[in-house]
């Protein structure tokens, strides 16, 4: 029988898990769970409460039926450090140890503090082009580093839940892996959640470049309810009510595009800063994929398109995933929020 695997993604406000596993070279849907929080804005991390989060996660476990103990989880984008580096081209063990003293100039904290993690890139050459005869001087790295209290802190959950963490990754890549796939284009994904939005380049399927602000649909939500007078959830439902439409009524949309200002103007600080790095003049970034919660605001991509004058799609993180048909209005429903988790899910599928 084939082995099934949990994507667990804990988020701000919401745990969400899908159970998927292979069939005929392509993962499918077993079931699928989700909780969250309607409170006004989240006090603590789920990693903080992990009491919380492992009595959630039994639940949603028991609630959709999951068969599979083999979990992946992602760490918070904002919560590792990322960085694509140019190295002296050497050996193995050479290797590594440049990757290191390398690691210890640009990581803010000691290393004996970080769980330190790197994969050697393609050339671009390689890619669509001859190999050149001549050796590679410098060697491009991405590496990534996170806490190794943070990873504590997910084992131990993980374990209180009764799950088997196989694998523990960035968000970033279950995004690239969801949403992206085999295209070799540079795209933007924009992950929006309740608290906080992700924004990553991805170029030839690697995150470039990532960066977290805090700025999420929560925002949103209390610049509605204090602009109208009104309770956060009135806000709320108001905000998936109009969204970013300009017939909508209260002058909604105008509350919500000031409440995007931030978001807008970062977007735009990571293209120039792509677009005017080392060698990068002419580089094009070719669509902006959104997802997240705040992929379901009506009017947002639209909106995001004719502001940054770029296409801008929502994601579909079900597109390559086999499901029931008569689960396509739910499954399209909630797919923004998903994303994360069917990355997740897919990893072990590869």
């Amino acid at each position: 029988m084939t082995k099934s695997f949990l994507g667990v993604d804990l988020g701000a406000t919401s745990i969400k898990i899908v159970e998927l596993k292979e069939e005929a070279g392509r993962p499918r849907l077993l079931t699928y769970g989700y909780t969250e929080q309607s409170v006004g804005y989240p006090e603590k991390e789920f990693t903080e409460i992990p009491e919380r989060a492992i009595d959630l996660i039994k639940k949603i476990c028991v609630k959709s039926k999951t068969v599979s103990k083999q979990a992946v989880a992602a760490l918070p984008s904002a919560s590792v450090f990322s960085s694509v580096i140019n190295i002296p081209a050497a050996p193995g063990k050479d290797l590594a140890e440049a990757v290191r003293w390398e690691a210890k100039k640009i990581i803010p904290l000691p290393l004996e503090e970080m769980i330190l993690d790197w994969k050697v890139l393609t050339p671009e050459a390689a890619v669509g082009a001859a190999v050149p005869a001549v050796p590679q001087k410098t060697t491009r790295v991405l590496l990534t580093a996170a806490a190794k209290k943070l990873v504590k802190k997910y084992l131990d959950i993980f374990k209180g839940a009764g799950l088997n963490l196989v694998s523990l990754e960035t968000e970033t890549f279950a995004l690239v892996r969801a949403l992206v796939g085999v295209d070799k284009s540079t795209v933007i994904v924009v992950d929006m959640g309740a608290a906080s939005t992700a924004i990553s380049i991805i170029e030839n399927g690697v995150p470039f470049l990532n960066r977290s602000l805090n700025v999420g649909g929560i925002n949103i939500t209390k610049e509605i309810s204090t602009s109208l007078g009104i309770d956060f959830n009135q806000a709320e439902q108001m905000k998936y009510d109009a969204g970013m439409s300009p017939s909508a009524g209260g002058g909604v949309s105008k509350i919500v595009e000031r409440a995007l200002t931030m978001l807008l103007n970062e977007i735009k600080y990571c293209t120039n800063l792509y677009q005017n790095q080392e060698g990068g003049t002419g580089k094009k970034i070719e669509k902006i994929i959104l997802t997240g919660g705040g992929a379901l605001l009506p009017n947002f991509v639209e909106y995001l398109s004719g502001a940054l004058n770029m296409r801008v799609y929502a994601g579909n993180p079900w597109a390559r995933i086999i499901y029931p048909e008569e689960l396509r209005p739910i499954l399209d429903q909630v797919g923004p929020k998903f994303s994360v988790a069917i990355g997740l899910a897919m990893r072990e599928l590869e």
